[in-house]
């Protein structure tokens, strides 16, 4: 009786380690399909991706959505693609261009909604720009010290341009300001001195401070009357601007706004 409980326990004893031995094979339980699952759902768990590279690009992903962070090509007339991996380019980070001696002309990529703060400061070359007609913003500094910038049409869908958006763009002739803004913030085309003439749409209620000062070959100027403020120094030392016509309701009007040589006309 004893040898058959001997026998027994020996046979239990090699039925448990044929069952580990089959338990490290290849399939559900292998260790390194667990390690990937683990690692895929660390990655869809952890957020916004760190920065990737792809092509001429620098890039983060986020809720499916690319964001170009830096851009490292070399060519002068850049077409930026509508999608990186499959997945719409929706942002232009700040700095992303910024500095960028070389390129004279860009098509920013279609799926674009954002551009962020100083994207293309200081691009000096930069003469031409295509802007979607999907961009609702249009950040601080973005085009500041273009000074190669002769135009710009700013899409419909913009409601503010930012502090600073076009200040020193010396070159820029001629700009398009559409009925969806609301504010043209402070120093916004400070020392755009090719700016021969401006259109301010019935939608803008506020116009910041020293906005188009040194604008100086600004020859006329008619407020509409949805503007409510008018910042200091808005149009001080536009040597040209010989012509102002505002309405009569507006009296929140800041210290130097137009410069003395101008005829002031309420209506």
């Amino acid at each position: 009786m004893t040898n058959s409980k001997k026998v027994f326990s020996l046979l239990i004893a090699v039925f448990v380690l044929i069952s580990l031995a089959s338990g490290c094979s290849k399939g559900d339980g292998d260790p390194t399909t667990t390690t990937k699952k683990e690692a895929e759902t660390s990655v869809q768990d952890a957020g916004p991706l760190a920065n990737t590279t792809k092509d001429d690009y620098e890039y983060s992903v986020d809720s499916n959505e690319v964001a170009i962070t830096k851009y490292i090509g070399t060519e002068n007339k850049v077409i930026m693609p509508d999608k990186i991996q499959d997945l719409p380019i929706t942002k232009i980070a700040e700095d992303a261009f910024s500095g960028n001696k070389d390129i004279q002309s860009i098509i920013i990529a279609d799926h674009v909604t954002s551009i962020e703060g100083s994207v293309f400061y200081e691009c000096e070359s930069l003469a031409n720009v295509t802007i979607p007609s999907g961009v609702t913003r249009i950040g601080y500094s973005a085009f500041a010290r273009c000074t190669a910038l002769t135009s710009v049409i700013i899409p419909n869908g913009v409601t503010s341009i930012e502090k600073n958006a076009f200040n020193r763009c010396s070159a820029l002739t001629s700009v398009t300001i559409p009925d969806s803004v609301t504010t043209i913030g402070d120093f916004a085309f400070l020392r755009c001195f090719a700016l021969a003439s401006i259109t301010i749409p019935n939608s803008v209620t506020s116009i910041g401070e020293s906005a188009f000062n040194r604008c100086t070959s600004l020859t006329s100027v008619t407020i509409p009357n949805s503007v409510t403020s008018i910042g200091a120094s808005a149009f001080e030392e536009c040597t040209s601007l010989t012509n102002v016509t505002m309405p009569n309701t507006l009296t929140d009007i800041g210290q130097d706004a137009f410069p003395a040589t101008a005829t002031i006309t309420k209506e």
